[in-house]
C-alpha cells in the first residue's frame, strides 16, 4: 500500500494545473475535519477553481475558498490563513466579512504572535489587511515600509501587488500608486555588428544606452554578446549595476571567435570581461562549430522569452532595446527579433549610430553539420500506463483520439509513434502548447495520459524505414524525459519552451514554475513550469 499523500505533494499538483488529482488525493489523505494544514490547501484548491470559473460561480468558490481560510484561522489564529480568506471574502462580495477578517489579522500582528516567517511578510500583510479596511494612507506606509525592510525581494514584492491589484479591482479604486513599487524592468536588446569609427559616435551612443537604462529603470538584461552593439549594452547594464544574461548561439569559443574576434580592436577583451561579470550564461547550440542562422535566430528568441518571462516573475515590464546602424539597418537578426517583438505589442526602443559603423566579414562557419538542424517544439504524450492497457482498448483509443487532434490542426513536421505513445515535433511552441492542452481536455483522464514539452536546435535525420525526418539527439529524449516527471494530467514543459512561447505569442497560455529536475548532461537544473490555459476573465 503507497503512503498517504502530504499536504506539499497535494499542492504541487494543484500548482501544476491537476486540480481534480489533487482534490482526489485530498479526499483520500485521511486527514482529520479540523486540520488546520489540510483546510488550507482546501482553501487553495477552491481558489484554483475559482480562477478557472467566471461570473456567480467564480464568487461562489471564492466564498467556498473563504471559509475554508477562516476555518484554518480559527481553529490555530495563523496570520496567514486570516489574511487569505479576508481577501478571498472580498472577492466573494461578502464586504462585511471581508472587514471582519481583516481586523483578526491586525490583532493577530499587534499581538506579537504570527506565523508569518519574514519581516517582508509580516509588514506587506499589515498592508493588506489595512488595504482591505480602506484605510489607504495606512496600507501605503505599510507597503512602502514592507518593501524598504527587504528592497530586491522582487518575487515577494510582486505576490503583494497582485494581491493589491486584486483588491482594488473589485474596490472599484484606482491602483495607479502601485505603479511606484513595481521591480526594476527588464530588457532584450540586440544591435548591429562592429563600431562607429568616429569615437565620438561611440560616445553618443553610450550616453544614450546609459539613459535609457536609468529612465526604464532596467534591473536586469538578456542577449548576445558580439562586438558592437550587444558587448556596449552589456557594459553599461553593468555599469548601471543590471543583472546580465547571457544568451549565446553556441558554445563560448565558437561564438568569440565567429562574431567576437573578426572585429580586431580589444572586443575580445571586453567580451572576457563580460562573460566573467554575468549573472548567467546560456549556450544554445548542440556544441558542434560555429552558430548557424538557425542557431542566432533561436538564441535570440530565447533572450527574448526569457526577458519576458522573468519580467512577469516579478510583476513587471520588459522591453526591448535594439542598435541600428546610421543606414537603419540592424542586420538581420535585429531586424527578426524586433519584427517579432513588436507584434506582440511590447515596448521597443530603437537607437541609430550617428556615424558609419566599420563592419568586418566574420569568420568562415565551422558548421559541417551530416544533417539538418532546426529549431523545434517537442512534445512527448506518454501514455503506457497500467490503467490504460486495463481499459478496452485503452492503447488505441487513445492514439486514435490524439491522430484525430493533430489531424485537425497544423501539421507537424514529425510524427512517430513509441512503446510509451507519441512523440511529435512542430515548427513553433504556440502549436505545440495548443495541442497539448488540446490532447489534455479532449483525451480520457483515465488513461493517465502525461504530457511534457521541450523546445530546442534539434537535429533531423531521414528514417530509411518510415521516409520521413525525425527529430534525433538529446533534445528529443530530454522531451521524454520531462512526460515522465510530469504530475497527475498536468503538462510539464522547459524552461525554453516557455520562453519560445511568451516570445512569440503569450495569449491564450499561462505557464507556473513547479520546480527543477537535477542537473542532466547539460550540467544545469531543468527549470519546469506547468503549461495551463489562459484564465477567464470574471
Amino acid at each position: 500500500m503507497s503512503p498517504p499523500p502530504s499536504l506539499a505533494a497535494i499542492t504541487l499538483l494543484a500548482r501544476s494545473g491537476a486540480l481534480d488529482l489533487a482534490w482526489d488525493r485530498l479526499a483520500a489523505g485521511g486527514f482529520a475535519a479540523d486540520d488546520p494544514g489540510a483546510l488550507t490547501v482546501r482553501g487553495r484548491l477552491l481558489k484554483d477553481r475559482a480562477r478557472l470559473a467566471t461570473g456567480p460561480e467564480r464568487r461562489k468558490l471564492y466564498h467556498a475558498a473563504a471559509e475554508a481560510y477562516a476555518r484554518a484561522g480559527a481553529i490555530d489564529n495563523a496570520t496567514y490563513p486570516l489574511i487569505n480568506a479576508a481577501t478571498l471574502a472580498l472577492l466573494s462580495g461578502h464586504r462585511a466579512m471581508a472587514r471582519a477578517l481583516a481586523e483578526r489579522t491586525l490583532a493577530r500582528l499587534d499581538s506579537g504572535e504570527t506565523d508569518l516567517e519574514t519581516p517582508y511578510y509580516r509588514i506587506a500583510t499589515r498592508a493588506e489587511a489595512l488595504l482591505l479596511l480602506r484605510r489607504l494612507p495606512e496600507a501605503r506606509a505599510a507597503l512602502a515600509a514592507a518593501i524598504a525592510e527587504a528592497p530586491l525581494a522582487f518575487e515577494d514584492h510582486a505576490s503583494t501587488l497582485r494581491q493589491f491589484a486584486l483588491i482594488h479591482a473589485e474596490l472599484r479604486e484606482d491602483a495607479g500608486w502601485l505603479e511606484a513599487y513595481r521591480p526594476p524592468r527588464t530588457l532584450h536588446f540586440a544591435g548591429r555588428m562592429g563600431a562607429p569609427d568616429d569615437p565620438a559616435a561611440t560616445a553618443a551612443m553610450r550616453a544614450d544606452i546609459d539613459a535609457l537604462i536609468t529612465a526604464e529603470r532596467i534591473g536586469a538584461g538578456y542577449g548576445a554578446l558580439a562586438a558592437g552593439a550587444d558587448i556596449i549594452i552589456a557594459e553599461a547594464l553593468i555599469a548601471a549595476g543590471a543583472a546580465l544574461h547571457i544568451v549565446l548561439p553556441a558554445p563560448v569559443d565558437a561564438f568569440l571567435a565567429q562574431s567576437v574576434v573578426p572585429y580586431g580592436a580589444d572586443w575580445p577583451a571586453r567580451f572576457a570581461a563580460l562573460i566573467d561579470a554575468a549573472a548567467s550564461l546560456t549556450m544554445c547550440g548542440d556544441g558542434v562549430g560555429s552558430p548557424d542562422d538557425e542557431a542566432i535566430g533561436f538564441a535570440d528568441e530565447m533572450a527574448m522569452g526569457r526577458a519576458i518571462l522573468a519580467a512577469g516573475e516579478i510583476a513587471t515590464d520588459a522591453v526591448q532595446l535594439l542598435v541600428t546602424g546610421a543606414d537603419g539597418d540592424g542586420g538581420d537578426s535585429t531586424a527578426r527579433s524586433g519584427l517579432v517583438w513588436r507584434g506582440n505589442g511590447r515596448r521597443q526602443h530603437i537607437l541609430s549610430w550617428r556615424a558609419a559603423a566599420t563592419r568586418l566579414a566574420p569568420a568562415p562557419s565551422a558548421v559541417a553539420a551530416a544533417c539538418a538542424a532546426a529549431a523545434l517544439a517537442l512534445l512527448q504524450i506518454e501514455l503506457f500506463d497500467a490503467r490504460t492497457s486495463s481499459l478496452p482498448g485503452g492503447m488505441a483509443a487513445a492514439l486514435a483520439g490524439i491522430a484525430a487532434i493533430v489531424a485537425g490542426g497544423a501539421a507537424p513536421v514529425a510524427a512517430q509513434t513509441n512503446p510509451n505513445g507519441v512523440r511529435l515535433a512542430y515548427a513553433d511552441p504556440v502549436t505545440a502548447a495548443t495541442v497539448a492542452l488540446a490532447v489534455r481536455a479532449r483525451i480520457d483522464p483515465a488513461l493517465g495520459v502525461r504530457i511534457g514539452g521541450h523546445y530546442a536546435v534539434t537535429a533531423m535525420v531521414a528514417d530509411p524505414f518510415a521516409a520521413r525526418p525525425l527529430p534525433f539527439g538529446p533534445e528529443p529524449a530530454r522531451t521524454g524525459r520531462i512526460a515522465g516527471l510530469t504530475a497527475g494530467s498536468a503538462i510539464y514543459v522547459s524552461e525554453d519552451f516557455v520562453a519560445g512561447l511568451l516570445a512569440r505569442s503569450g495569449d491564450g497560455f499561462r505557464c507556473e514554475y513547479v520546480g527543477d529536475a537535477p542537473g542532466e548532461a547539460r550540467g544545469a537544473d531543468l527549470r519546469l513550469f506547468a503549461l495551463k490555459p489562459v484564465v477567464a476573465a470574471a
